[in-house]
């Protein structure tokens, strides 16, 4: 919930963290170079083009493989995050989420008055719902719009609330005690058609129903497999609470069942389990607009905005959402860290490939007298590159497996926000030892090819 950025506490924080990193590597240097650091030993290890102390190549290898072993857990932690954000998001959600689009009107302030009042935002609630219906009905006539419906809450909108009822068979008397269901109140006939939700049984409201708000209700998937397992529930009943309180008798209603719609996800629903079912009760009076269109519903923000203006000198146009976006923005906020992991990952990773790139150059420039005799003796510059590219897959493979265990304890870490997929993902294992075989292979593919191309006759002769 908290924004993420820099401040005065995160720099100072770096700055004593590189403080300390760079100490601790400086001497973790001085210690590598203690036992060298005697005259006769550095005259008996010879040229520049001799290898380095045994103590030297160990730390060089040890950190390139660290760097490796890094990479490969951070990418994984990465990859889990990312691939648990594209199943979320290619989760069904029961519904027909594009070329869908939801707005609304608002009431702006008086003018003389200058006062943002609930009175005056919405002054009365009559002529605010002329307004809002012949917005609806000169948003109809659009280019591009196939159908709209008005309702007062729908899936991923931002008014939605729980209601009690009683459950099916059940004798509890007391309203405070029933289970509670998602609502969706004041749907009108067209709502499951411009949701693109299917009844899997019975039929939506009439018009007769949604302007009397009859006692009838249309429950969901979840609700019917709950109360009613392998028999119908049209026709049957419950008692549906209307108001807070104790006593049924004020403030509860008898509603019919006489349809089952498809299970829908919400906001508490989605990517996660909710034991809440959903009731669709008919009306009339609902102040959102969900219009079904045939072009991308961004098109439309314009002229609808023209005609919010034209309807009243204080209307606007309200909260404007496409529910593809409004989906993305949710996962995006839900997993807002990926974006900054996967720059982490990247990081390393190029740092993994230049690492190992600088070794493995190293490697072939103090064993260029090595490569020119193999060379006089009959070796290829093949074999040379071959030597060299197993040299760098070695070191990978050896990170690869040291940092098993470590992109197993982000794996665990991160257990919690992982959605569709398990804590060690095959997929996201292959992929991240993909990734890296890559990045190694081109980081060894220079130096290879520096010691396929050795000259022997140059390299004898300088020695």
């Amino acid at each position: 919930p908290n924004p993420i950025g820099v401040d005065s506490a995160t720099v100072l924080y770096v700055g004593m963290l590189a403080l300390v990193l760079g100490v601790s590597l400086t001497a973790s240097g001085l210690w590598v170079q203690r036992g060298v650091a005697r005259v006769h030993e550095l005259l008996k290890q010879g040229g520049l083009r001799q290898t380095a102390g045994t103590r030297v190549q160990r730390a060089r290898l040890i950190l390139t493989t660290a760097q490796v072993a890094l990479t490969m857990s951070l990418l994984v932690g990465a990859g889990l995050l990312d691939r648990s954000a594209h199943k979320l998001l290619a989760e069904d959600v029961g519904f027909s989420r594009s070329y869908l689009l939801m707005t609304g009107l608002a009431m702006q302030a008086d003018p003389a008055t200058k006062q943002a009042t609930e009175n005056t935002l919405r002054a009365d609630w009559v002529p605010y719902q002329a307004v809002v219906r012949n917005l609806r009905a000169r948003a109809a006539a659009l280019p591009g719009v196939l159908n709209t419906t008005l309702v007062s809450s729908f899936p991923f909108s931002y008014n939605q609330s729980l209601q009690s009822y009683q459950a099916p068979g059940s004798e509890e008397p007391a309203t405070s005690k029933w289970p509670l269901a998602q609502l969706y109140d004041n749907v009108e006939p067209e709502y499951f058609a411009v949701m693109g939700q299917p009844l899997a049984m019975g039929r939506p409201f009439t018009d007769e129903e949604s302007r009397a708000h009859a006692p009838v209700v249309i429950v969901d998937a979840s609700f019917a497999r709950r109360y009613f397992r392998g028999i119908s529930p049209l026709g049957r009943y419950f008692r549906f609470s209307t108001a807070e309180g104790d006593s049924p008798s004020n403030s509860s209603r008898v509603v019919t069942i006489i349809g089952v719609a498809r299970d829908v996800k919400t906001y508490s629903s989605f990517g996660q389990k909710d034991d809440h079912p959903s009731l669709y009760l008919p009306g009339t009076e609902g102040s959102e607009l969900l219009i079904r269109t045939s072009i991308d519903p961004a098109l439309l923000q314009q002229p609808l905005t023209a005609i919010a203006r034209q309807l009243s000198p204080r209307a606007a146009l309200g909260i404007f959402g496409v529910m593809t976006s409004r989906l993305e923005e949710y996962v995006q906020s839900r997993y807002r860290l990926n974006a900054l992991l996967d720059l982490l990952s990247a990081i390393t990773l190029i740092l993994a490939g230049v690492g190992l790139y600088a070794v493995l150059a190293y490697s072939v420039r103090v064993r260029m007298t090595e490569w020119g005799v193999r060379l006089a003796l009959g070796a290829t510059g093949a074999q040379l590159q071959r030597d060299v590219l197993a040299q760098g897959l070695r070191l990978v493979a050896i990170g690869f497996c040291a940092g098993l265990p470590l992109a197993w304890g982000i794996s665990r870490l991160l257990s919690s926000q992982l959605y569709g997929i398990s804590s060690m993902d095959p997929v996201t294992l292959l992929s991240v030892a993909a990734i890296v075989t890559v990045v190694s292979l081109l980081a060894s593919w220079l130096p290879a090819r520096a010691a396929a191309r050795v000259d022997p006759m140059i390299v004898l002769r300088s020695e």
